[in-house]
């Protein structure tokens, strides 16, 4: 199986290209800890640049073709996509699998709720896919959305942002400090959480203030299937005290909790997001998206 590359790009086609250079060095000094092991080595099989229209066509991108690990290289300009296909093409090889796809995902730079729901298809298409994430270029929306399905798809192999001083560069100017791996927990989430929520959310037992005692939380939780035999210690030990701060609020003195307004939000999306629902709890769609519908593939030849 090879890797799909998923990346976030701003106006700096290096972003890319610079992510793919490192990428082939390693594949081509056969470097067992980059890829975590013997025999690991893996042909990049797709590039997704997540971006958008504005980023791609933009025309006049000021670059500077240099050689590996050089601060200088010929300056060049160009419309910005074809300084990627340009740059693939030219780089072609054993790292890239023969069936290679470059492809464009339009994201919106400004709505964090489109670009995360893009995503949310895209990772239901990738379950089967061994996904890196290039958590470097783009707007700010566009990383957290990234950010934000790499934490909690489950299916994410590798996270990682780059760094350079010289953002017109086309490859790594220095080796040593270009790649930064991010730690990605890659498992599947707890969909017990969702029922904590929804319990929260639609109790009886809450007072004015949505507040819920632990104990009759407890007694709740007990009659679902997934939670039977639930003791008060793995309740405050195992889920709340985790989902406190983030999708809870909880009051330890008084033993009681309430769902947050982050929350209230994440429970809504799930309940809405068919995908997304079927992507957190393993189930399969009768009518899944696949990444062809959701992308544009783009030629390098």
């Amino acid at each position: 199986m090879g890797v799909y590359h998923l990346m976030g790009a701003g106006f700096s086609p290096g972003v890319i290209t610079a992510s793919l250079a490192y990428y082939k060095k390693m594949y081509e000094e056969k470097d067992n800890d980059f890829f975590r092991g013997r025999n690991t080595l893996r042909k990049t099989e797709a590039v997704i640049i997540f971006t958008t229209p504005q980023v791609i066509n933009k025309p006049d991108v000021k670059f500077e073709d240099n050689a590996y690990g050089r601060t200088k290289g010929k300056a060049g300009e160009g419309k910005w996509l074809d300084i990627v296909q340009k740059f693939i093409k030219k780089e072609r090889g054993e790292w890239l699998d023969d069936k290679f796809v470059l492809y464009f995902l339009e994201a919106d730079h400004i709505d964090f709720n489109r670009s995360r729901n893009t995503l949310i298809d895209l990772f239901y298409a990738l379950q089967k896919k061994e996904v890196w994430v290039n958590l470097t270029g783009g707007s700010n929306v566009i990383n957290l959305s990234l950010f934000f399905m790499t934490m909690i798809s489950g299916i994410t192999g590798r996270a990682y942002y780059t760094y350079t001083s010289h953002s017109e560069l086309l490859r790594p100017a220095s080796h040593k400090n270009f790649w930064r791996p991010i730690p990605v927990l890659k498992a599947d989430f707890d969909t017990r959480y969702i029922d904590i929520l929804t319990c929260l959310e639609t109790t009886t037992a809450a007072d004015d203030n949505g507040w819920v005692k632990d104990e009759d939380l407890r007694s709740e939780l007990n009659r679902l299937s997934s939670f039977q035999n639930l003791n008060i210690t793995s309740l405050r030990q195992d889920f709340l005290n985790k989902l406190h701060g983030w999708l809870i609020e909880r009051d330890e003195d008084k033993n009681r909790n309430r769902i947050s307004a982050s929350g209230r939000e994440f429970l809504e999306l799930v309940e809405e997001n068919e995908v997304l629902r079927a992507l957190l709890t393993k189930k399969k769609l009768d009518t899944p998206p696949k990444i062809d519908d959701l992308c544009r593939r783009i030629s390098i030849d």
